[in-house]
């Protein structure tokens, strides 16, 4: 991206991804987590230390630990540990608590929605030069209806009450593998932005674009 100077090199880039809005007055506040929370009691415990004990906080973050197995991500919470998603959030927003949800941009092959992801071309196209990403088939983000599918998974959690969506990684992609049509050295420098505007627009549609913050990791 050219420019010369750094200034105009931001701006020229900001031309091309659109500039960040102003984050809500609310996510500036104290954000609590741990690596990991594993059950609904869990983080109600730590949410009512942390009031009676007058220690301020506005967002509680659930890591790696909401799924049903540590780090399989499936975007669903364990129905074991956290039984009751819905009053759990509503519990917490009752007393000031916004919840953040981690999750990552790849498809596990063990997890239900994977097969359909595969059948759909949701994911990148595997060839002989593959080399699949550790966390599992990475989406493919140039193609709508993978979006579309991929924001489906987010929009219960956001209609629940999750105000924030933790997106994850971004940073690699499967090496070698095809995306409607791009090789994955190009896709690469894609990925990151695609997937960050996929997760960002699901949740200004749930709570508008006032609202709307993602946390992400790669820029």
């Amino acid at each position: 991206i050219g420019g010369c100077k750094p200034e105009r090199i931001l701006q020229n880039y900001q031309r091309i991804t659109g500039k960040p809005a102003m984050p809500p007055e609310w996510s500036f506040g104290v954000w609590m987590s741990r690596s990991t929370y594993f059950s609904a009691d869990e983080v109600s415990e730590v949410a009512r230390r942390m009031r009676v004990e007058g220690y301020p906080a506005d967002v509680l973050h659930l890591d790696t630990g909401w799924f049903e197995k540590d780090w399989l991500c499936n975007w669903k919470f364990n129905p074991v540990t956290f039984p009751e998603p819905q009053k759990f959030i509503d519990d917490l927003a009752k007393q000031g608590f916004r919840i953040s949800l981690w999750q990552y941009p790849h498809v596990r092959p063990e997890i239900e929605q994977a097969a359909y992801a595969l059948e759909q071309g949701f994911v990148g196209e595997e060839t002989e030069a593959s080399h699949r990403h550790w966390l599992g088939y990475t989406i493919d983000f140039t193609k709508p209806e993978a979006v579309r599918w991929y924001q489906s998974l987010l929009a219960p959690l956001l209609e629940m009450g999750a105000a924030i969506i933790k997106a994850d990684f971004a940073e690699e992609v499967d090496e070698g593998a095809v995306y409607a049509g791009l090789d994955s050295q190009k896709y690469h420098n894609l990925f990151a932005l695609l997937y960050q505007r996929a997760v960002w627009e699901i949740t200004a549609q749930f709570h508008g674009k006032e609202n709307a913050i993602i946390w992400a990791r790669s820029a």
